[in-house]
């Protein structure tokens, strides 16, 4: 976290800014979402995002690889198959953890993949 872009953004911060915000969710989509969108960001800095983007790009590289179906399919036990499962997820979403590598840069640790939306 980037302290002073923090203090910064909660100093700015008004209610009728996230109404704004709100609003142009259910403008856009037609949806209003019935739980509190992005309580708050995150700031990091340029080179942990940087980290985050070539990681999030080796797994999308590993997931859009032809033969992915049948590399990963070892991995399910009887009865985890989908019928009608596509070769690839319509959705993406990838968790990582932040660690220290050793020279003690912040960087992306790979937590778990998902291929459908939560």
């Amino acid at each position: 976290m980037i302290a002073n872009i923090r203090q910064q953004y909660n100093a700015e911060f008004t209610n009728e800014a996230y109404q704004a915000f709100t609003s142009s969710i259910s403008t856009t989509y037609g949806h209003t979402p019935p739980f509190h969108v992005a309580e708050t960001p995150v700031f990091i800095p340029e080179r942990l995002k940087e980290r985050l983007i070539a990681a999030c790009d080796d797994v999308c590289s590993l997931i859009l690889q032809p033969d992915f179906k049948q590399q990963s399919q070892a991995a399910l036990r009887a009865g985890q198959e989908v019928p009608g499962e596509s070769a690839h997820p319509n959705f993406l979403v990838i968790d990582f953890g932040i660690c220290y590598d050793a020279q003690g840069e912040l960087m992306p640790q790979l937590v778990e993949v998902q291929g459908f939306p939560s």
